[in-house]
């Protein structure tokens, strides 16, 4: 299910219709496109994606001039305290994909999706909380722009989960 809403969310014209029908619509066309399988097809749960942008993130989501997906990086981190491990003046590559990542006004606001079955929003927090960390870091360097607000939208819990 996870490869599958990932996969979905990547392709979805955030600025079109996402009503549930529109988001219906919009996967059919992703299916006769290519760009999902019939089988990711009947994994993809609508309702949840159709709740995601009801949220105050997916509004804004839609609502941004520039929104990039499944976005590419690598860079290298120094040691500190997210790598204590790393000997003094020795730097780890990192490399990761961003689920999303879009601008609000001068700012950018990034998005992380999961579709994990874990309890509550402070395991989420627990589990994720230094991923995130490392991504805002890796646009922040990439862009020479601020990241306002990293989150997590965990499609199981249906909620905004709020990491900076």
């Amino acid at each position: 299910r996870g490869t599958a809403t990932h996969a979905f969310m990547e392709h979805v014209d955030v600025h079109g219709d996402v009503s549930l029908k529109g988001l219906s619509t919009q996967l059919h066309g992703l299916v006769e496109q290519g760009f999902l399988t019939e089988e990711e097809e009947k994994l993809v749960y609508l309702k949840g994606i159709h709740r995601f942008f009801q949220s105050d993130v997916g509004k804004a989501m839609a609502a941004s001039p520039c929104v990039l997906r499944e976005y590419p990086f690598t860079m290298l981190l120094p040691r500190g305290k997210a790598l204590p491990e790393v000997e003094a003046g020795e730097e780890f590559l990192i490399q990761g994909v961003i689920d999303c990542v879009f601008q609000d006004g001068d700012d950018w606001i990034l998005v992380d999706y999961k579709t994990d079955r874990l309890s509550d929003a402070k395991d989420f927090v627990e589990r994720y909380a230094l991923q995130l960390m490392l991504y805002q870091k890796a646009v922040a360097s990439i862009t020479g722009k601020t990241v306002r607000h990293a989150y997590i939208y965990s499609f199981h819990l249906q909620q905004t989960i709020v990491i900076t």
